[in-house]
C-alpha cells in the first residue's frame, strides 16, 4: 500500500503533519503553484 496512490482526503485526514522550520520561509511564486496544481489534475487513477 506504500507505493499505492490515495486520495488527498485519506492522506490528510486524521493526521499531523509537521514542517521543518527551514522550509518554513519558502514560499512558491503562482507560477510553481499551477505547475503543482496541473501535475495533480494530471495524475492517472490507476498509476
Amino acid at each position: 500500500m506504500a507505493n499505492e496512490l490515495q486520495p488527498l482526503l485519506l492522506i490528510f485526514q486524521n493526521r499531523l503533519f509537521r514542517i521543518p522550520d527551514y522550509q518554513r520561509g519558502y514560499a512558491w511564486q503562482q507560477s510553481q503553484l499551477a505547475d503543482f496544481w496541473d501535475d495533480l489534475i494530471n495524475l492517472q487513477p490507476d498509476h
